[in-house]
């Protein structure tokens, strides 16, 4: 996930500042070495900010896969008891 927002974020601050510079009317030596150092700026932001939102991901999936689990043994646990209870 890290990459594909790295990609997304530096392709859009690029974009954004060329497109800023088409307006205002800035020269293209300096509008492009400032596009791209937004970008790689933008590119590492993106990068840390994916692999942050994948880690959440992740971590709140297990922990809802883990407490589903337990539901499952607990509720198995207790019809295995009530089984040898009545047999």
């Amino acid at each position: 996930m890290g990459r594909e927002f790295s990609g997304v974020l530096g392709f859009l601050a690029f974009t954004t500042v060329m497109v800023r510079s088409f307006i205002v009317g800035g020269g293209f030596d300096e509008s492009t070495k400032l596009a791209l150092i937004m970008m790689f700026l933008f590119a590492v932001v993106g990068y840390v900010a994916g692999v942050i939102a994948q880690q959440t991901v992740r971590d709140s999936v297990k922990q809802l896969l883990d407490s589903e689990l337990a539901s499952l043994k607990s509720e198995s646990e207790s019809d295995s008891q009530a089984a040898e209870t009545t047999g």
